[in-house]
């Protein structure tokens, strides 16, 4: 839990520097009580009518003495030192108005119980030093619009980064989308190219095949002819049989004419009798 910013108040006779009232709100109220009382029996008390005196333990300590009393309050460093004198002068009166007769003949923490309500209204009062002192307020409201505006600056600020961020992504996806394009492209021809020379040696086997078949069926009739004239010896004879008994007639005739015209001229040349 966070300590208060007003921790300590107190009061003590100025004669004889007898503790006469104090209350603490931190959480270490023995400490507060032992630098109270040390810094009573110093001689700072006796030097100075006002003083704020800086302690890394309790924070910065603030009193101020009249004829009568000593009066000291504790407060957080961050405290503003004119609230915290503003604080001791109204502490002051009011005390002085309500034990001023009794202060005399009081005996150490004498007043603690009758007193302790109103210091514990005082200190609860000044804790925000906005709320009792018009400049800390006015200071606070305007750190506190200095703060929404550098927040809102900051935002700002941050919202850029995420703009100039979200733009240089864009540009990263749209360099990354040319370059897939022209891959894709590039690709694509690569493809086309693979495809077209393959329907062409494709067409190229078709029409070699083709002139191959063709080849072969020409230069194999010759051999089908021959090779039949192997196979069937007796068909060959048979036909040349009929051939030559084709031809025989006309060898006949041939002869017969012959003979004749043979005879007639051997009848020419026979002498008459």
């Amino acid at each position: 839990m966070a300590e208060p910013n007003v921790r300590f108040l107190a009061v003590a006779r100025l004669q004889d520097r007898v503790p006469l009232l104090w209350y603490c709100s931190a959480s270490d109220p023995e400490l507060h009580e032992g630098k109270f009382r040390k810094l009573l029996a110093s001689g700072r008390v006796a030097e100075h009518a006002r003083l704020t005196v800086t302690d890394r333990d309790v924070g910065t300590i603030h009193f101020e003495c009249d004829p009568v009393c000593v009066y000291m309050t504790m407060c957080d460093p961050s405290y503003p030192q004119r609230t915290a004198f503003q604080l001791l002068t109204e502490f002051r009166d009011e005390f002085s108005a309500e034990f001023g007769p009794a202060v005399r003949g009081a005996r150490d923490g004498e007043m603690n119980k009758s007193g302790k309500r109103m210091v514990k209204a005082f200190m609860e009062t000044y804790d925000q030093a906005r709320n009792v002192d018009q400049l800390e307020g006015v200071k606070y409201q305007v750190d506190e619009v200095k703060g929404v505006m550098e927040n809102n600056i900051q935002q700002a600020l941050n919202n850029q980064e995420n703009l100039d961020t979200l733009v240089d992504k864009t540009d990263v996806m749209r360099n990354e989308a040319s370059n897939f394009q022209r891959s894709s492209q590039a690709a694509k021809n690569k493809f086309w190219w693979q495809n077209t020379t393959f329907m062409v040696l494709i067409v190229i086997a078709a029409i070699v095949l083709v002139l191959v078949i063709v080849v072969l069926d020409s230069s194999s009739l010759p051999v089908q002819r021959l090779s039949s004239s192997f196979r069937n010896p007796r068909a060959n004879r048979i036909n040349a049989r009929t051939a030559t008994a084709d031809q025989e007639p006309a060898c006949a005739e041939t002869c017969v004419v012959e003979s004749v015209s043979c005879s007639a001229s051997s009848c020419l040349q026979v002498p008459s009798t």
